[in-house]
């Protein structure tokens, strides 16, 4: 079976609330107002009795209140209210949950947000009204090169992400009542369900990316049948309805074994440390798709049935102070050739994690300086998933109360981020007096000093709004801001932001760099794309572009048009 699919993606998930956590929270206020309405299916518009409807957010922060479930016209009351901002979601057997006001069904976040409801003393808020749509599968057969049935062949299901700096194929995420799948029957068949509406790529993988024990033999090969994932085709699953016709056959290759040794920055051997085998991004490879293995006791490691192509195995040591996930690890990483031929003697090092140490400046309003240092949050991010781990949580970062700081278990190339709850910005960051805000740090062979990073209050601000070709104010629309220099259009960048209206249309962002910037106004933006240099230039040359220019703590006021 697939081993370790890592998705790229960061989303926040609202998932129902467990008794124990539910038996902790303080039951809420009785009030008069109230919010109806209705479940109904996608596809077909019919109600949907017995669907869970609940309230997950009360005035930003979990509460407890009594859920609902439909009547047998689809109808849902909560009454007794408090005045308040609140934000619901419904799900129900075999349909993807939802929560208010989302444009498309999935987990909510930036891409994905839902609406609030602002509830007023004695108000009867109606039409809050959920339209769920149906898991839907995708099925077919796998067949080798003389169309016989392929059986135990992984079948992985993958969307398309553009995350760090690039356009990925990332496993899908699925419904849990989906159960297992993705592996071939004896008749080459396979079923992968539990997936929401939307486009998907279907990839055949065997040897070390299915059961590293059994014969491969075939390399990775994309729906509808080649080994080139800018040819794959994407399937399109449909509300209530399954793709049943997703058959290819699968390209023979030779398989080689991939074994070597672990060891630390002074050579001595490494027992037990953890190594992940995935396509370089070397290549330009789209597929996310991950091998674990583990070093033995001599530090030996073996990779089974590995098909051919230009491979990275990244690999991990003993945690970095407390942290225990892989952001707080040592790592090393080691990128090689497969051809069909076995390597018995490759050597794969975990140096040394390497240290970020500097030191923070304010530059603003004093009277909001934090006070204390937990109040800053300070993190690095990777610009690339092959010198810097794959996955994993942050790194153990230490803030003293003279403002200087060290961030551990480095690697790979990494930009500076910097924030404070009390209203402060990055402003600038160098290393020792030379501008590197918008440049990765090199921390693949040796610490950085000497990093200051300067926070400010005075930034600029830009506010609109998002209407229709009438002038119409749009709520839960998005705009996208970029430099009209696409340079700029690197990879975290400063210049590239993304925002939703709200109930009256109106958007504000805050913190953009000067200079010249185009604004557009789009529907909805999915899975990364407004990062998507070709996405910003498809919107460059939209002849509703709005063009402004910002100074240092500048603003800037327009309207954005989004036409049907």
């Amino acid at each position: 079976m697939i081993r370790d699919a890592i998705r790229a993606s960061v989303v926040a998930i609202l998932l129902p609330m467990s008794s124990a956590m539910a038996q902790q929270m303080p039951p809420m206020p009785e009030g008069t107002g109230s919010i109806t309405g209705h479940v109904t299916a996608a596809d077909t518009g019919k109600p949907i009795r017995g669907a869970l409807v609940e309230i997950v957010i009360y005035n930003n922060t979990s509460s407890r209140f009594p859920r609902v479930t439909t009547d047998a016209e689809g109808k849902f009351e909560f009454i007794k209210l408090p005045a308040g901002r609140y934000q619901i979601a419904s799900q129900a057997a075999r349909y993807v949950r939802l929560q208010y006001g989302q444009q498309q069904a999935g987990p909510a976040g930036l891409l994905n947000p839902p609406r609030i409801i602002e509830l007023a003393d004695g108000q009867a808020f109606a039409n809050a009204d959920f339209a769920l749509s149906s898991f839907g599968a995708i099925e077919g057969t796998i067949v080798d090169e003389f169309g016989d049935p392929v059986p135990n062949a992984a079948v992985q299901v993958s969307q398309v992400q553009y995350a760090g700096g690039r356009r990925r194929l990332v496993p899908a995420s699925r419904s849990a009542e989906a159960g297992p799948g993705g592996l071939t029957d004896d008749q080459g068949r396979f079923r992968v369900g539990g997936l929401t509406p939307g486009d998907y790529y279907v990839e055949a993988l065997s040897g070390a990316f299915a059961d590293p024990s059994a014969a491969g033999g075939f390399a990775v090969t994309f729906f509808p049948g080649t080994t080139k994932s800018a040819s794959a085709q994407a399937v399109s699953v449909r509300p209530g309805t399954d793709a049943t016709t997703v058959s290819f056959a699968l390209t023979p290759a030779a398989m080689a074994r991939v074994a070597g040794t672990l060891v630390d920055g002074s050579g001595k051997l490494l027992a037990g440390g953890n190594l992940m085998l995935m396509p370089s991004e070397t290549t330009g490879s789209a597929l996310m798709a991950i091998v674990r293995s583990a070093a033995d006791a001599n530090g030996r490691f073996i990779f089974r049935n590995v098909p051919p192509g230009i491979y990275t195995i990244q690999a991990y040591g003993a945690p970095v102070g407390s942290g225990g996930n892989l952001g707080a690890m040592a790592f090393g990483y080691q990128t090689f050739t497969v051809d069909g031929r076995d390597l018995d003697s490759l050597t794969v090092t975990v140096p040394a994690p390497r240290t970020v140490r500097g030191h923070i400046t304010f530059d603003g309003d004093m009277a909001l300086l934090p006070k204390k240092a937990d109040e800053v949050f300070l993190s690095t991010r990777p610009v690339n998933f092959e010198s810097a781990p794959i996955g994993g949580g942050p790194a153990p970062t230490t803030i003293r109360e003279d403002w200087t700081f060290e961030i551990s278990a480095m690697s790979g190339l990494r930009l500076i981020t910097a924030e404070s709850r009390q209203g402060w910005t990055m402003k600038r960051v160098t290393v020792n007096g030379r501008d590197v805000t918008d440049v990765p740090l090199d921390l693949r062979e040796a610490d950085v000093n000497g990093v200051e990073v300067v926070l400010t209050t005075r930034t600029s601000t830009v506010t609109g709004t998002i209407v229709d070709a009438g002038e119409k104010p749009l709520r839960d629309h998005s705009v996208v801001i970029f430099a009209d220099d696409e340079t700029k259009w690197t990879v975290w960048s400063r210049y590239v932001t993304f925002s939703r209206s709200g109930q009256q249309g109106t958007f504000t962002v805050k913190g953009l760099p000067a200079g010249s910037y185009l604004a557009v106004g789009v529907q909805s933006t999915t899975n990364g794309e407004w990062q998507d240099p070709d996405f910003l230039k498809k919107l460059r040359a939209s002849g509703d572009a709005v063009r402004f220019a910002l100074i240092d703590e500048g603003s800037a006021t327009f309207k954005v048009i989004v036409r049907k």
